[in-house]
């Protein structure tokens, strides 16, 4: 009688250790498991914040302005434009980026949104010698149009950078072409000559909804376009 006691209070701590055990590995498991959950969900956050802190702004004051401005566009054309400076001289904006077209703003250390042009010939002239040796194009209609189309949200930036707005009460210089290699530098071997020859009786002038033929001379602004050009620049 006194032996089965004893074998049944060996067995009784036996059954209390085990159980114990079990108890132990099961907690330490868990913990196990959470700290492997808790690295993992650390791993994207540390990811954004190299990722943010590797980022380059080129000019802090444009960089805040261009985001004032965006933030006053209608939700639908924000992220739409951008403004760029050259990559060797971010002192200044250089070019206004709204969708694929790059418009120039940069001529001789200064800013200029547009030119006052008065014949096909200055306008080339004007192209050609575009800003550090990069040449510039005259706007085909469907640029052109574009431009004018999205005037409003383009002008907030001229305004916010001091420069002349686009309106529609102005007259405005176009190649009745499609853009590319028709009106390229490099199919006129840069020639102003060459260009003038080829294209001379393709400007036309816009004006009040419509192209116009134009005169002999006519007082008339001059958008100019950055194309080729682009790995000189970045996003300010």
């Amino acid at each position: 009688m006194e032996t089965m006691f004893y074998l049944s209070l060996i067995f009784n701590v036996f059954l209390i250790s085990a159980l114990f055990t079990c108890l132990y590995k099961k907690k330490t498991g868990l913990q196990e498991k959470k700290l492997v959950l808790t690295n993992t969900q650390n791993v994207p956050v540390e990811q954004n914040i190299s990722k943010s802190s590797g980022e380059r702004i080129m000019n802090l004051y444009l960089h805040d302005l261009a985001k004032k401005c965006n933030a006053c566009l209608p939700s639908e054309y924000q992220g739409m434009i951008k403004i760029l400076v050259e990559k060797k001289n971010p002192e200044q904006p250089a070019v206004l980026q709204i969708g694929l077209l790059n418009i120039s703003l940069k001529r001789e250390e200064r800013n200029q949104s547009m030119f006052d042009v008065h014949t096909p010939l200055d306008a080339l002239t004007m192209a050609c010698y575009g800003y550090n040796g990069t040449g510039r194009y005259i706007p085909v209609p469907s640029e052109l149009e574009y431009i004018i189309q999205n005037k409003d949200i383009i002008n907030v930036y001229f305004q916010a950078l001091g420069l002349e707005v686009i309106s529609e009460e102005k007259k405005y210089w176009t190649v009745d072409t499609e853009t590319g290699w028709n009106t390229g530098w490099k199919r006129f071997d840069w020639s102003i000559e060459k260009a003038y020859a080829k294209l001379k009786d393709k400007f036309k002038i816009w004006s009040q909804n419509k192209h116009a033929d134009c005169r002999i001379s006519e007082d008339t602004k001059l958008i100019l376009l950055l194309k080729g050009w682009e790995h000189l620049f970045a996003e300010a």
